[in-house]
């Protein structure tokens, strides 16, 4: 059955130290788990300040569903939890990531209601006055 997840072709490491280099993380596993794995990058917080998690990405949905039911994978010899890997919110009007447009801190709520409306809105329609 194909996988629901938006990329079924990544997954999550967490609680991976910051201080574990990401090259050395994706040779050990490949020498683990094969030539699948694709990709592996360090994920960072809005204001770029490094995670304790890393994405993994692999050439084949089935090895992810596979170790995502496992629910773990080791790296050097330590068990790490694992989990989907989501693409991250990026906002229409700025394009920053992190908050939806909705709460993008560059729209200023309206001085009538306090509102935030739609990016083009010249008027208020709330009804208040």
């Amino acid at each position: 059955m194909p996988s629901k997840r938006l990329d079924p072709y990544s997954l999550v490491i967490v609680d991976v130290p910051l201080d574990w280099a990401v090259n050395d993380i994706y040779h050990d596993l490949v020498h683990k788990y094969g030539n699948g794995v694709m990709e592996v990058g360090r994920m960072f917080y809005r204001d770029n300040q490094p995670m304790r998690s890393i994405y993994v990405k692999f050439d084949s949905p089935e090895q992810v569903e596979h170790l995502l039911d496992d629910g773990l994978m080791v790296i050097w010899h330590e068990i790490k939890k694992v989990k989907e890997y989501y693409f991250p919110i990026v906002c229409f009007v700025c394009g920053g990531i992190g908050h939806r447009s909705s709460a993008c801190p560059l729209v200023k709520p309206c001085d009538t209601c306090q509102r935030r409306h739609d990016v083009g809105q010249k008027a208020c329609h709330s009804g208040m006055s």
